[in-house]
């Protein structure tokens, strides 16, 4: 019973520190809506997450990522 015990414990923690891991990795998408601050971004899989990013430089069709909960403006080589 202990071994088994261990062995959940185990796992728990392996599941908990991969998922931590995989949370913080940027999305990208395409900005689809505005309201407000907050902009919701239509990623390639299809699924809409929302984020919160500065209205100004962002608009619909833009190319964006979403980390943390902030949407930011893709950088484009072309200046």
């Amino acid at each position: 019973m202990k071994r088994m015990t261990t062995m959940l414990v185990a796992a728990i923690l392996t599941l908990a520190v991969a998922s931590a891991g995989f949370a913080g990795a940027p999305l990208k998408g395409v900005a689809s809506k505005i309201d407000g601050d907050t902009i919701i971004v239509k990623t390639v899989d299809g699924k809409e997450i929302s984020g919160k990013g500065d209205t100004k430089t962002i608009r619909i069709g833009d190319k964006v990522y979403v980390h943390d909960g902030n949407v930011k403006k893709k950088r484009t080589t072309e200046q």
